[in-house]
């Protein structure tokens, strides 16, 4: 007899059937329903960074392919920053704002919003941000490519990703895994 899955179950037990009652301290002290204790789960850090959304005069948006090894390996991103971990709650990140910058010279940088997504052990914020450029290397030796945005789909993104394209789109993103709305910076022009 499984007494666990059938009677003495953690939310309803049935302490009047089980067989082990009349021994059960939990049971003599009256506190059996509130056993066993829920841990709490643990915060997960925040982590933040920024990603570009480059688009060239023919519509194509750059993509670069992440390193093999780690967080989503070999999986294809937009270009950004690394992501640093949060400060404590409320406090602006270490460092104020990730560093560094998009890969190719830009013009015409506009906020796009913020994306969020959850891992495993950490949840992330995304500043997306949306840009033009002139330049028409084909970095594809590097791993990155210019692809169009129609055709984002034959790429390997992961969500995280595919969040940054609809906010630099314009389009909702629906909620995050944290079940809130995505705020939206200004429209394109």
């Amino acid at each position: 007899m499984d007494l666990g899955a059938t009677v003495c179950t953690a939310r309803s037990p049935q302490c009047l059937l089980c067989p082990w009652s009349s021994g059960c301290a939990a049971h003599r002290r009256g506190v059996a329903a509130d056993l066993p204790r829920r841990a709490k789960k643990k915060t997960k850090p925040l982590r933040r960074g920024i990603v570009w959304w480059i688009e060239r005069p023919d519509g194509r948006v750059l993509l670069q392919r992440r390193p093999e090894n780690g967080l989503l390996g070999g999986m294809m991103e937009f270009p950004g920053t690394g992501w640093t971990e949060a400060g404590p709650q409320g406090a602006e990140p270490q460092g104020a704002e990730p560093q560094g910058g998009p890969p190719v010279a830009v013009t015409a940088e506009r906020e796009a919003g913020t994306v969020g997504h959850v891992f495993t052990h950490f949840r992330l914020e995304l500043a997306v941000r949306t840009a033009r450029t002139d330049d028409r290397t084909d970095d594809s030796a590097v791993g990155a490519v210019w692809e169009d945005p129609a055709r984002l789909d034959r790429q390997a993104l992961p969500t995280v990703m595919k969040k940054v394209a609809r906010a630099a789109l314009g389009r909702d993103n629906r909620r995050d895994n944290r079940g809130s709305a995505q705020r939206r910076g200004p429209e394109r022009e």
